[in-house]
């Protein structure tokens, strides 16, 4: 799935309810491609989070990708870019250059 455009508090639940109805139809795995988000709050992290954990209890994931690491480095930064799966393919997503 690619998400374009902004993810903040504003727009983080669409987000949230998009994936709880994944959830609802037994998807247990998503990924997600975020090379097309001008920016990212805390309030689109924690979805990335409480997803996350979700996917995980039914034995998925939730795998975020970003060919040109933006987010990944956002996610790093903010301590994020251990609970991920996928991040660690991409050495910015730890905060190093």
């Amino acid at each position: 799935m690619a998400l374009i455009g902004e993810l903040h508090a504003a727009t983080a639940s669409v987000l949230g309810d998009c994936l709880a109805q994944l959830s609802r139809i037994g998807a247990t795995t998503v990924e997600f491609d975020v090379s097309g988000l001008r920016f990212l709050d805390c309030a689109g992290m924690a979805i990335f989070r409480q997803y996350r954990n979700a996917f995980e209890a039914l034995g998925g994931s939730l795998v975020i990708q970003d060919d040109s690491s933006r987010a990944l480095r956002l996610l790093g930064v903010s301590g994020m870019g251990r609970l991920l799966d996928g991040m660690n393919e991409h050495p910015s997503a730890t905060g190093t250059p």
